[in-house]
């Protein structure tokens, strides 16, 4: 019995070790050779009790994939003070992170 629960267990690693093994692949395959930067929009409105979580996971996927990040950048489209606080916070530790609103977005952009 034990040894059938052993096999699964090690069939299904298997399994997702293959599955990561390609998707290294294709990324290498299709990897941008060129420095091109990318800005990550999150635009905020009203209330939003997880706009940490959300910018964290933002930055945390990006940081994964492998991808040039310029900046991300906290839209303030009517957002409360809470929230915009957060995200002040968000970029005090770390410093891509940008808190602007409609007006002031071409100038982070450029």
């Amino acid at each position: 019995m034990w040894d059938y629960i052993r096999e699964i267990i090690l069939v299904f690693l298997a399994i997702m070790g293959m599955v990561w093994l390609v998707k290294q692949l294709i990324l290498l395959i299709f990897k941008d050779d060129k420095d091109t930067r990318y800005n990550i929009i999150i635009p905020i409105k009203n209330h939003n009790e997880d706009i940490e979580f959300t910018v964290r996971c933002v930055a945390t996927r990006l940081k994964w994939s492998g991808t040039k990040l310029n900046n991300i950048i906290c839209l303030d489209c009517g957002t409360d003070n809470e929230t915009l606080d957060i995200c002040r916070t968000l970029s005090k530790d770390m410093p891509f992170i940008k808190v602007t609103d409609k007006s002031n977005l071409s100038s982070i952009i450029e």
